[in-house]
Protein backbone atom coordinates (compact mmCIF):
# COMPACT_ATOMS: atom_id res chain seq x y z
CA UNK A 1 0.00 0.00 0.00
CA UNK A 2 1.19 3.47 -0.81
CA UNK A 3 1.78 6.44 1.30
CA UNK A 4 -1.05 8.13 -0.77
CA UNK A 5 -3.13 5.23 -0.04
CA UNK A 6 -2.39 5.06 3.62
CA UNK A 7 -3.16 8.93 3.95
CA UNK A 8 -6.81 8.64 2.27
CA UNK A 9 -7.35 5.89 4.86
CA UNK A 10 -6.32 7.89 7.68
CA UNK A 11 -8.20 11.28 6.39
CA UNK A 12 -11.51 9.07 5.71
CA UNK A 13 -10.98 7.80 9.34
CA UNK A 14 -9.81 11.41 10.78
CA UNK A 15 -12.67 12.94 9.52
CA UNK A 16 -15.49 10.52 10.39
CA UNK A 17 -14.31 10.94 14.27
CA UNK A 18 -13.85 14.93 13.54
CA UNK A 19 -17.49 15.44 12.45
CA UNK A 20 -18.98 13.17 15.18
CA UNK A 21 -16.86 15.35 17.48
CA UNK A 22 -18.32 18.39 16.01
CA UNK A 23 -21.98 17.05 16.01
CA UNK A 24 -21.63 15.88 19.82
CA UNK A 25 -19.95 19.29 20.75
CA UNK A 26 -22.64 21.44 18.99
CA UNK A 27 -25.74 19.39 20.59
CA UNK A 28 -24.32 19.83 23.80
CA UNK A 29 -23.82 23.21 24.00
CA UNK A 30 -27.57 23.79 23.17
CA UNK A 31 -29.66 24.26 26.42
CA UNK A 32 -32.30 22.37 27.21
CA UNK A 33 -35.04 24.69 28.55
CA UNK A 34 -34.80 27.78 25.56
CA UNK A 35 -36.41 27.71 22.07
CA UNK A 36 -34.70 27.37 18.98
CA UNK A 37 -34.63 30.74 18.36
CA UNK A 38 -32.72 31.62 21.94
CA UNK A 39 -30.06 29.87 20.68
CA UNK A 40 -26.63 31.18 20.25
CA UNK A 41 -25.76 29.60 17.06
CA UNK A 42 -23.12 31.65 16.43
CA UNK A 43 -21.54 30.12 19.60
CA UNK A 44 -22.50 26.45 18.87
CA UNK A 45 -21.55 26.23 15.40
CA UNK A 46 -17.75 28.27 16.62
CA UNK A 47 -17.40 25.55 19.64
CA UNK A 48 -18.15 23.10 17.60
CA UNK A 49 -15.45 23.90 15.00
CA UNK A 50 -13.33 24.57 17.27
CA UNK A 51 -13.53 20.93 18.68
CA UNK A 52 -13.63 19.57 14.69
CA UNK A 53 -10.55 21.39 14.57
CA UNK A 54 -8.69 19.91 17.47
CA UNK A 55 -9.79 16.08 16.75
CA UNK A 56 -7.91 16.60 12.95
CA UNK A 57 -4.92 18.18 14.89
CA UNK A 58 -5.48 14.86 17.91
CA UNK A 59 -5.68 12.44 15.19
CA UNK A 60 -2.46 13.44 13.93
CA UNK A 61 -0.94 11.33 16.58
CA UNK A 62 -2.77 8.16 15.51
CA UNK A 63 -6.42 7.18 15.13
CA UNK A 64 -6.72 3.81 16.64
CA UNK A 65 -8.78 2.49 14.77
CA UNK A 66 -6.73 2.23 11.44
CA UNK A 67 -4.67 -0.38 11.66
CA UNK A 68 -1.87 -1.35 9.39
CA UNK A 69 -0.62 -4.51 8.45
CA UNK A 70 1.79 -6.80 6.66
CA UNK A 71 0.58 -9.54 4.64
CA UNK A 72 2.58 -12.20 2.64
CA UNK A 73 2.11 -13.14 -0.95
CA UNK A 74 2.97 -16.94 -1.79
CA UNK A 75 5.95 -15.87 -3.48
CA UNK A 76 7.83 -14.41 -0.36
CA UNK A 77 7.45 -10.35 -1.07
CA UNK A 78 5.20 -8.70 1.13
CA UNK A 79 2.70 -6.02 0.40
CA UNK A 80 0.97 -3.71 2.70
CA UNK A 81 -2.56 -3.80 3.57
CA UNK A 82 -4.48 -1.30 5.49
CA UNK A 83 -7.92 -2.13 7.62
CA UNK A 84 -10.37 -0.57 9.64
CA UNK A 85 -11.65 -2.51 12.35
CA UNK A 86 -15.53 -3.57 11.89
CA UNK A 87 -16.33 -2.47 15.87
CA UNK A 88 -14.78 1.20 15.43
CA UNK A 89 -17.00 2.02 12.59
Amino acid sequence: MTNHMKFVLWLKAALIRALKTFAQTAAAMIPAKVTITDVSWLTVLGTAALAFVVSMLTSIAGLPEVEYKTQKIEAGAGSEDAVVKEEDK
